[in-house]
C-alpha cells in the first residue's frame, strides 16, 4: 500500500510539472548566482547584498514548487489545477444492457416526401415491425429497378419503427467500395453517437475489442478497451462475425431495433458474409433488417447476388418487389408536388413517358416546372396541353442532363467533384478539392439541393450529402472525359490527404482515388496508400479486401522491384481463405523463388512452414518433406525461430509419412531448441505439432502429454488462437485412452471455440471425436449426425480424407442397423481412399468390417487389397495399419477364417499392451479385439482374460455399445470352449447383450445375439 501511494505521489508530481519546475529552477538559480557573483565583484557591492541574493534564491524554490502544484499553464492562460488526473481504468468494466427509451435520444428525423401508392407494402412492413417488437425478428427485402422508390419505402419503415419506439439505424453500401465493412461501420457509428456513454459501454461488453476493429474511435472514447485476440485471417473474420452477433444481441436488450441497409446490391464481400452470418439468428431477436437493392442482375455485384439466392429461401425473410406507380398513383404524386390536382392531359403524358417510375416522374415534373411548362403566372396548372407542348425527354438520363444544364458553372464543377467522390460525399472534402471558398461551396450545395439533385444523407451526420439518385451521379460521370475523370480523382485524393493525412480509416478511399487516377498519380504514393488500406483491412478482419488492395498494388510495382513484389505475394498467400488454397500456393511459391535468390531466411521459413502444412493436410507428403529439408539448409544450423518452426514442420511431415523414428528425432530437436531460445510461443507451436504427430501412430498417452502442455501454454496467452486445435488432439488422446468422462467437457469446449473462430478443421476433428463419445454413451444417432458434419466439412474443404470420414459414418450406420445407408456410405469411402501417408489402408478397414457384417460376398475384394499390408511387426506402426490390423481380426473371425485371424493375434496383443484402449474412430475396445484373436488362436484362457478386461472397461468407462459387443463375443468364446458352466454363462451374457442392443438402437446386432440364444439348448 505504501509503495503504491509513493508511486501515485511521484506520478502526480510529474503530471503537475513540479519535477520539471524544480530542475529548471535549479539550473536558473545556478546561472543567477554565477552572474551575481561576477557583478558583485565588478561593482564592489557590500557582502550582505550577495547573502540577500542567495536567500531570495533559496526562498524562491518552495514558492515556485507550490505555485507549480496549484496552477497550470494552459492555452487559456494560468489556470487552477483541477486536482489529481483521473486514472485510466485498469479494466473495461460493463454490465448487462438495460432498456433505453428511444424518446429520450436525440434521433434525427429527416424531412420526407409524401409516400405515394405503397399501401400494401406499408401494411406488410407494419406487420413485420410488430413481430419484431414482439421479439420475432426477420428481414424485409425491398427490390426493384432504379428509381422505383426502394430507399423511400425503407425510410418509411424507419419512421414507422420510430413511432413504435424502436431504435433506428442506417447503413449504406457504395458502388465504389471503400473501407471494409462500411455498412456495419456506419451502423456502429450511429449506435456510438446515439446511445448514452454508459449504455454504449454495456452494449459493447466483451465484444469491444473486436468492434473497435471496425470503429477505432471507440478506443479514444474508452481507452481501457483491451487489445483484440490475434488469430489467423480466416478465423479472425469469423471471430469478428461472432462478436458482431453478440453486439447485436446486446443492442436489442436496449429495445427493439430497426436497421435500414440501403443499396445492398453494391455490398462488398465482407459485408455480405457478415450479413449471412447474422441473419439466421434474427428470429430470436427484436430486430428487423430492411434491405433495399436493385433487382436487375446487371446492377448486382457478385457477393450480393450469391447471398440473395440463400437469403430468399429463409422462412423469416419477406420479399417486397416494388413495381412502377399506377396512373392513379402518378396523379396523387403530381398532386403532392404541385399542390393541386393536375389536369388529366398532363397526367396522361407524364405517365406514358415515365411508365410510372417514381424518380422519373419527379425528375420530369422538376424539369418541366423549371422550364415553365406546367404552371401559369398564378401558379395554377396549365390546361389545353398535349405531348408536343410538354416535350418530355425520352429518358430519365436526358431529363437529368437538361436539369444539370441549368446549374451555375461553380455548382456544376462542385457536382462533378461530388460525383467522383461517390454517391454520398463530404462537403469538407468538396471545399478543399474545389478550391472554392466555403460560401461558394455552400451556395452550390444549396442550388443543387433546391433542384432536387442532392439531399442530406439519411441517418448520417448532418454535414454529409448524397445524390437523390445514382442516375444523377451516373449522368455527371458519363459527361466527363476519361482524362478529366482521372484528374478529378487525383484532385479528390490530394484533398483527402490534406485533410486526413494517413489516417487508417480513410486510406482505402484515398488509395481508390489514386488508383483510379491512372498515370496522373504518382505510382509510389498509390502503392503506399494501397498498403495502408491493406493494413486497415487486416485490422478489420477483412482479408478479402486486403488481398484486393495487394493485387492492385502488384500491378503498379515494377518487375525489377522483386523483393517488394515478393513481400506482397507473401501477404496475399497468407491472407487468402481456405477456398483459394491453390492460388495461395502459387503466390507463396513465386515469393519463395525471390526470397531464395536474396537468401531471406525468415521469409523462407514462414513460407515453407505454411506450404508444408498445405501439403501434409492434402496428402502430398513428399513435397512437404522436400521443402522442409531445403528450408533447413537455407536457415543454417544456428538456433533460431525460423529453424525451430521448420524442424517442427519436418517432424509433422515425417509422422504423416509413417516414419516415426525421424519424426521423433526432428521433434526432439525442435522442442530442445524452443526451450533453449526460452520462447513459450515457439514451444506451444512445437508441442501442438508433436501431439498431431503422435496421433499419426495412435500413441495416445504421448498425445495427452504433448497436447496437454500445448493447451496450458495456449491458455497462458502463447499462440492463444491455436487453443482449439491443441484441445482437439488432446481430447482425441483422452478418447483413445477411454477417458470419456474427462473428454466430454473438453470436446464441448473445443467445438464451441472452433465454431466461434470458424476453424473448420478443428470442427471436423470434433465431429469424429464427439461421434466416438456419443457411441460410447450408446447414442448412435447423435454419433451419426456428428460424423455427417465432419464429412460435409471434409468435402467442402476439398480435403483427401473422405475415405476415413465416410468410413466412420458408415461404421456408425452399420451398428445402428441402417445397413442400406451404410452400404452406400462404404462405397463412397472406398472411392476416396488416399495413399502415401501414415493413414494408408486405414480407410479400407471400415469397409472390411462392414462387408463382413452386411455383405459377406464382397469381403474378399477388400481383403485382397489389405492382406499383403497387414504388418509382421508392430513397433512404431503408422495409424492406418493399426486400424487395418484391428479391423481384420474381427472381420476374419466373422467370416469364419480363424486361421488368418489367429495369425494376427500376437500383433493385436502388442497394441493392447501399449495402452491403446479404444480403436481409432471405430466403435470398439482393443481388448475385445485381442479376445477375438485369442479365441481364433485357441488360446482360450488368454481370450477369457482379454474379454474380462474388456467387460470391466466397457462397464466402468462406460462404453455402452461395447457392453453388448464384448458380451456377444465373450459368449462366442465360451461356446467354443464348452467347459462346464460355459453355456449357462454364455446364455447370461447373450441375454444381457440383447438388453444393451435394444437400449442402444442396434437391431441387427440384437438379432445376432437372439439367434445365438435360440441355438442354445433350453
Amino acid at each position: 500500500m505504501a509503495g503504491s501511494g509513493a508511486k501515485l505521489f511521484w506520478s502526480e508530481l510529474k503530471r503537475r510539472k513540479v519535477v520539471r519546475v524544480a530542475v529548471g529552477y535549479g539550473v536558473l538559480a545556478w546561472v543567477v548566482l554565477q552572474f551575481g557573483d561576477t557583478v558583485l565583484s565588478l561593482l564592489n557591492l557590500p557582502e550582505w547584498v550577495g547573502r540577500a541574493l542567495v536567500a531570495v534564491v533559496i526562498i524562491g524554490l518552495p514558492v515556485a514548487l507550490v505555485l507549480a502544484w496549484m496552477f497550470d499553464i494552459s492555452p487559456e492562460g494560468l489556470v487552477t489545477d483541477a486536482g489529481q488526473a483521473p486514472a485510466t481504468p485498469i479494466d473495461f468494466t460493463f454490465s448487462e444492457p438495460g432498456p433505453v427509451d428511444a424518446a429520450d435520444l436525440e434521433l434525427v428525423r429527416p424531412r420526407l416526401t409524401a409516400l405515394i401508392g405503397r399501401r400494401d407494402e406499408c401494411a406488410v412492413l407494419r406487420q413485420r415491425l410488430d413481430e419484431a417488437v414482439a421479439g420475432r425478428g426477420g428481414v424485409v427485402l425491398i427490390g426493384g429497378e432504379p428509381g422505383v422508390g426502394k430507399t423511400r419505402l425503407g425510410e418509411e419503415a424507419l419512421e414507422m419503427g420510430r413511432d413504435l419506439g424502436m431504435l433506428p439505424f442506417v447503413g449504406h453500401a457504395y458502388e465504389e467500395h471503400g473501407a471494409p465493412f462500411i455498412i456495419a461501420s456506419e451502423i456502429l457509428e450511429e449506435v456510438s453517437r446515439t446511445l448514452p456513454t454508459d449504455a454504449l459501454r454495456n452494449v459493447l461488453g466483451d465484444t469491444a475489442p473486436e468492434i473497435a476493429r471496425l470503429l477505432p474511435d471507440l478506443r479514444r472514447r474508452f481507452p481501457a478497451i483491451p487489445a483484440p485476440m490475434e488469430l489467423p485471417p480466416e478465423q479472425q473474420q469469423r471471430y469478428l462475425f461472432n462478436a458482431m452477433l453478440e453486439f447485436t444481441t446486446r443492442l436489442t436488450r436496449c429495445g427493439p431495433v430497426i436497421m435500414l441497409l440501403d443499396d445492398l446490391h453494391w455490398a462488398d464481400e465482407s459485408s455480405t458474409l457478415l450479413l449471412e452470418h447474422l441473419m439466421p439468428h434474427l428470429p430470436r431477436l427484436p430486430l428487423l433488417m430492411v434491405v433495399t437493392y436493385r433487382d436487375v442482375a446487371a446492377d448486382m455485384d457478385e457477393p450480393f447476388r450469391r447471398a440473395l439466392s440463400k437469403l430468399g429461401r429463409l422462412p423469416f425473410v419477406t420479399r417486397i418487389p416494388l413495381r412502377d406507380l399506377s396512373r392513379a398513383d402518378v396523379t396523387e404524386l403530381l398532386t403532392s408536388l404541385g399542390g393541386t390536382a393536375p389536369p388529366a392531359e398532363i397526367v396522361e403524358v407524364i405517365f406514358d413517358e415515365t411508365e410510372g417510375n417514381a424518380f422519373f416522374v419527379q425528375s420530369v415534373y422538376q424539369h418541366l416546372a423549371e422550364e415553365g411548362r406546367l404552371f401559369d403566372d398564378n401558379g395554377h396548372w396549365l390546361t389545353d396541353i398535349d405531348a408536343d407542348t410538354l416535350a418530355v425527354p425520352d429518358s430519365v438520363r436526358l431529363v437529368i442532363d437538361r436539369r444539370l444544364e441549368r446549374m451555375s458553372e461553380t455548382t456544376r464543377a462542385c457536382l462533378n467533384l461530388s460525383a467522383i467522390m461517390g454517391l454520398r460525399f463530404d462537403p469538407k472534402i468538396l471545399e478543399v478539392a474545389s478550391g472554392k471558398s466555403q460560401d461558394e461551396v455552400i451556395e452550390s450545395i444549396e442550388q443543387a439541393e433546391a433542384a432536387n439533385l442532392i439531399l442530406p444523407t439519411v441517418g448520417q451526420r448532418e454535414n454529409r450529402y448524397e445524390f437523390t439518385h445514382a442516375l444523377v451521379r451516373q449522368a455527371l460521370l458519363e459527361a466527363l472525359s476519361p482524362l478529366r475523370r482521372d484528374r478529378l480523382h487525383l484532385t479528390v485524393a490530394e484533398a483527402m490527404e490534406q485533410i486526413f493525412g494517413e489516417r487508417s480509416d480513410q486510406a482505402a478511399d484515398i488509395a481508390r482515388h489514386l488508383y483510379l487516377s491512372g498515370d496522373a498519380a504518382d505510382a509510389e504514393k498509390t502503392v503506399h496508400y494501397l498498403m495502408l488500406a491493406t493494413d486497415r483491412a487486416v485490422e478489420a478482419a477483412a482479408s478479402n479486401e486486403a488481398v484486393e488492395h495487394l493485387e492492385k498494388a502488384l500491378t503498379l510495382v515494377p518487375a525489377e522491384s522483386e523483393l517488394e513484389r515478393a513481400a506482397m505475394l507473401l501477404r496475399c498467400g497468407l491472407l487468402r481463405s481456405s477456398a483459394e488454397v491453390a492460388r495461395a500456393d502459387r503466390e507463396l511459391r513465386s515469393a519463395l523463388d525471390v526470397f531464395r535468390k536474396h537468401k531471406r531466411s525468415e521469409e523462407i521459413a514462414q513460407i515453407i512452414v505454411r506450404l508444408c502444412f498445405h501439403f501434409t493436410y492434402e496428402g502430398h507428403v513428399e513435397e512437404g518433406l522436400a521443402l522442409c529439408k531445403e528450408g533447413l539448409t537455407v536457415v543454417g544450423q544456428d538456433a533460431s525461430r525460423a529453424r525451430c518452426s521448420i524442424l517442427s514442420a519436418l517432424g509433422l511431415a515425417y509422422a504423416l509419412a509413417a516414419d516415426v523414428t525421424n519424426s521423433t528425432r526432428w521433434h526432439d530437436e525442435a522442442q530442445e531448441m524452443a526451450e533453449t531460445l526460452e520462447s513459450p510461443e515457439l514451444l506451444a507451436e512445437v508441442l501442438a505439432n508433436r501431439a498431431i504427430s503422435y496421433w499419426q501412430s495412435l500413441n495416445a498417452s504421448e498425445m495427452i502429454r504433448a497436447g496437454g502442455r500445448a493447451v496450458e501454454l495456449n491458455r497462458s496467452g502463447y499462440r492463444a488462437w491455436e487453443l482449439k486445435s491443441s484441445l482437439a488432439y488432446y481430447v482425441l488422446g483422452l478418447t483413445l485412452m477411454g477417458r470419456f468422462d474427462e473428454g466430454w467437457p473438453v470436446v464441448n469446449e473445443t467445438l464451441e471455440l472452433s465454431i466461434r473462430d470458424g476453424d473448420s478443421q478443428s470442427q471436423m476433428m470434433c465431429g469424429l471425436t464427439l461421434g466416438m463419445h456419443h457411441a460410447a454413451a450408446g447414442d448412435l444417432q447423435s454419433a451419426i449426425e456428428n460424423a455427417k458434419h465432419s464429412v460435409e466439412i471434409n468435402d467442402v474443404q476439398g480435403l483427401p480424407w473422405g475415405g476415413h470420414f465416410y468410413g466412420v459414418l458408415a461404421d456408425f450406420q452399420m451398428r445402428a442397423g441402417e445397413w442400406d445407408s451404410a452400404l452406400a456410405t462404404y462405397a463412397k469411402s472406398q472411392a476416396t481412399v488416399v495413399s502415401g501417408t501414415c493413414w494408408d489402408h486405414g480407410d479400407l478397414s471400415y469397409s472390411l468390417l462392414g462387408m463382413a457384417v452386411i455383405e459377406p460376398s464382397r469381403f474378399d475384394a477388400i481383403w485382397e487389397r489389405l492382406r499383403h499390408v497387414i504388418p509382421e511387426m508392430t513397433v512404431d506402426l503408422p495409424a492406418g495399419r493399426i486400424q487395418a490390423l484391428l479391423a481384420a481380426v474381427e472381420s476374419l473371425a466373422i467370416m469364419g477364417r480363424m486361421g488368418d485371424a489367429a495369425h494376427l493375434y500376437p500383433r493385436v496383443r502388442e497394441i493392447a499392451d501399449r495402452g491403446l484402449f479404444v480403436q481409432q474412430f471405430h466403435t470398439g475396445l482393443v481388448e475385445k479385439t485381442a479376445g477375438i484373436g485369442a479365441t481364433a488362436a485357441c488360446e482360450l484362457e488368454a481370450a477369457e482374460t482379454h474379454f474380462k478386461t474388456a467387460l470391466t472397461l466397457a462397464d466402468e468407462l462406460p462404453y455402452v455399445t461395447e457392453q453388448g459387443e464384448v458380451r456377444r463375443w465373450y459368449a462366442q468364446m465360451l461356446l467354443t470352449r464348452s467347459a462346464p458352466g460355459d453355456k449357462a454363462h454364455a446364455r447370461r451374457l447373450l441375454t444381457e447383450a440383447v438388453t444393451v442392443y435394444t437400449r442402444c438402437g442396434m437391431p441387427r446386432h440384437r438379432e445376432m445375439a437372439e439367434k445365438m440364444l435360440a441355438g442354445l439348448p433350453a
